[in-house]
């Protein structure tokens, strides 16, 4: 458990991730001209 209580700040299934960092993000749609 301290384990844990340490490294909580990086871990991302606890923290989360960014947009910028997550690589299962949806890609952006296409624009028809």
């Amino acid at each position: 458990m301290d384990y844990c209580e340490k490294h909580k700040a990086t871990d991302t299934l606890v923290s989360g991730t960014t947009d910028a960092q997550n690589p299962f993000r949806e890609k952006k749609g296409c624009t028809l001209i």
